[in-house]
């Protein structure tokens, strides 16, 4: 057994640098204010290139894959070399490098060993279990039910939206897993559940009943559909009864409706008001890009940028509250091209992925659930301001390394030309590598100007006259 030892330890180096990565950010990096707070960006950093190096991405994934990877990583770093803002947005530089390369050693993971993907699968789970835990004494030790759920985000929307996934995925877990990977489920989809309703998380809300709607649809045209329905059922009257149970005694002196504190938000925060500042927020955002469209305003600049462009009347903000929009505000084109070129690959292969689940029923429930999940995180990105918290970016972004992967494993068992790995042939081997270098060599990069975790602040320009 001794002798096979650094043989299975080489076998699967690449597997286990890749869990202890996606562990980290899921975990580490969300309790250290969602990755606001040093030093968790800055390991997290270094783990995905240890990871990259160990899993290489080459060898698995169609070249296509690797070129956008480092064109996204690249644009992010020539931001803040072109940008009156400087290194000083470096770690916005940071979360978008860190996420495309966090996907891709998930992809590459769950391709080429399938074998592990149940380990990443339940991290992604038991996230938002852990998150909960992590929140829970500072919400309860504030003795009022009807203040929001926050997290270790400190925020309540990219709170609740970091719980869709632990959540949808936990659901699909209770309906078509068994044992203990039902009941981890069960307690995920209970705790996100609660997370998400005390938050008042308007939109994370809205975007968790439609993935709820989207996984019952999942059971419906499942085989075993009236077991799965009975597990929905029951899942429903657990988190529904956890809910309401948590918001009076014995942790409160007395008993709270679930929907208070979002009542209480309603009425100082309408839908419609809060929708009007999100346009003019947009509108802000492209005003930026119209104004620098190759490089963009720099990161965190959009408010500094803004002025004198944008009638005063307009509330001003650093952030888009759009993930695309924000690119290309901050990144301009150099950035946001790729970066949206990815974004919409990966929708496409989502809303694939779904129609063959749920309308050819061509697909697994628990890949349909994958899917599900990471369209409730994009369709919120598209209102919020979730992607510039490290830890929300990560888990779009192994949601996506998870679709990716399976994409490729599905259609490379079907003999797809395109999907043939990056190596064959001296010149895809010194591209792909090349690729692979400069990515580690700009998370290596990240880590060092990543020591500064204060993304709050607006950042001023040297010349606000540009």
């Amino acid at each position: 057994m001794n002798r096979n030892l650094p043989a299975v330890l080489t076998r699967n180096a690449g597997a286990v640098s890749a869990a202890i990565a996606v562990g980290w950010w899921l975990i580490e990096v969300t309790r250290a204010w969602a990755g606001r707070d040093k030093p968790s960006v800055t390991v997290g950093a270094i783990l995905i290139a240890i990871a990259v190096a160990l899993t290489r991405p080459d060898r698995v994934l169609p070249r296509a894959a690797l070129i956008l990877a480092a064109a996204v990583s690249i644009g992010a770093f020539v931001v803040p070399l072109t940008a009156d803002t400087g290194w000083r947005g470096a770690p916005d530089a940071a979360i978008y490098t860190s996420g495309v390369w966090l996907a891709l050693i998930v992809a590459t993971v769950v391709a080429g060993r399938p074998d592990w993907t149940v380990l990443l699968y339940t991290l992604v789970v038991a996230s938002a279990a852990i998150e909960f835990i992590s929140g829970w004494e500072a919400w309860w030790g504030g003795e009022d039910p009807t203040h929001p759920m926050l997290g270790t985000f400190y925020w309540h929307n990219p709170y609740a939206a970091f719980l869709i996934p632990g959540g949808l995925l936990g659901l699909g877990c209770w309906i078509w897993r068994e044992r203990l990977f039902a009941l981890l489920g069960i307690v995920c989809f209970s705790f996100a559940t609660i997370g998400i309703v005390y938050s008042t998380s308007r939109a994370s809300l809205a975007c968790f009943v439609l993935g709820f709607v989207l996984v019952a649809a999942a059971a419906l045209v499942d085989a075993k559909r009236w077991r799965a329905l009975r597990q929905l059922a029951i899942a429903v009257v657990i988190a529904a009864a956890a809910t309401f149970f948590v918001g009076g005694p014995p942790f409160f002196p007395s008993r709270s409706s679930p929907l208070a504190a979002e009542q209480t938000r309603t009425a100082g925060q309408s839908l419609g008001q809060n929708g009007g500042y999100r346009l003019d927020f947009w509108r802000e955002s492209l005003t930026v890009f119209g104004h620098h469209p190759l490089t963009g305003g720099g990161y965190k600049s959009l408010v500094a940028q803004s002025i004198g462009h944008v009638p005063a009347s307009w509330p001003l903000s650093p952030y888009a509250h759009n993930g695309y929009l924000q690119a290309l505000g901050d990144g301009g084109l150099v950035l946001g091209i790729p970066f949206l070129l990815a974004v919409i690959a990966i929708a496409s292969l989502c809303v694939r992925r779904l129609v063959r689940g749920l309308v050819q029923r061509r697909l697994p429930p628990e890949q349909i659930v994958v899917a599900v999940a990471l369209a409730c995180l994009m369709l919120h990105s598209g209102v919020d301001f979730d992607w510039t918290y490290a830890a929300d970016f990560a888990m779009a972004a192994i949601l996506a390394g998870f679709l990716l992967g399976q994409e490729i494993r599905e259609r490379a068992q079907a003999g797809d030309p395109a999907m043939e790995p990056a190596q064959p042939g001296r010149k895809a081997r010194v591209l792909t590598v090349g690729c692979l270098i400069a990515g580690i060599a700009l998370l290596g990069v990240s880590a060092w100007v990543i020591r500064d975790g204060n993304h709050n602040a607006n950042l001023p320009l040297t010349s606000q006259s540009r």
